[in-house]
């Protein structure tokens, strides 16, 4: 069986003739939309927040700081928007078909 997909060249310039073309061309396309690298993007920046944030207290509580737990509500704050970022990206290569 031989598909004949929508390309950005047109109808049919890319045909998938196997299971390996169709993992290959997931595999462009995830690379190639802008929206997936976007929220990638925003995920990746949002578990570097987190990460940052969670070393800030681990030097706070290591130099004796004894408001070390000031953190805590940040680091909510950034789980919080981990989740939200790494739901989205899930949510749009789920819907979109990019891995």
């Amino acid at each position: 069986m031989v598909l004949r997909l929508h390309t950005r060249e047109g109808v049919g310039s890319q045909m998938i003739r196997n299971r390996s073309d169709v993992r290959q061309y997931s595999n462009q396309a995830a690379y190639d939309c802008a929206e997936r690298q976007r929220l990638a993007s925003d995920f990746t920046s949002a578990l570097r927040d987190l990460v940052d944030l969670q070393n800030d207290q681990i030097r706070a509580v290591i130099k004796h700081d004894p408001d070390f737990a000031r953190f805590d509500i940040l680091l909510h704050l950034a789980v919080q928007k981990k989740q939200e970022t790494k739901y989205a990206l899930m949510k749009h290569m789920e819907a979109h078909g990019c891995e």
